[in-house]
């Protein structure tokens, strides 16, 4: 292997990969699992939409909640923030699958 020449160690230099590889794994694995592939990346898109989605969630009940703190009433942020609430643990629990 190669040596890096600023370096005071010699510390070896590890190869580049040649331009197109990751693309030829990618093909390989398609061709060797046909069905299962395209399962998985539609398992890690739908994992990371999911994961996104409780952010949004959580600005609507602090945009609601400071809307309300002004009146006092907890009993009109719940209705609005209940369903907010009880939405954002059913996507935690989907997104923990």
């Amino acid at each position: 292997m190669k040596t890096d020449p600023s370096s005071t160690e010699k510390l070896p230099v590890r190869p580049k990969a040649k331009k197109g590889t990751i693309l030829r794994v990618v093909r390989t694995l398609f061709s060797f699992f046909p069905v299962a592939m395209p399962l998985i990346v539609v398992c890690i898109l739908f994992s990371a939409v999911v994961s996104s989605i409780p952010s949004l969630f959580m600005q609507k009940v602090f945009a609601t909640i400071e809307s309300l703190a002004g009146t006092g009433g907890w009993g009109e942020a719940a209705k609005t923030v209940t369903p907010l609430v009880l939405t954002l643990a059913a996507l935690y629990i989907v997104s923990l699958l």
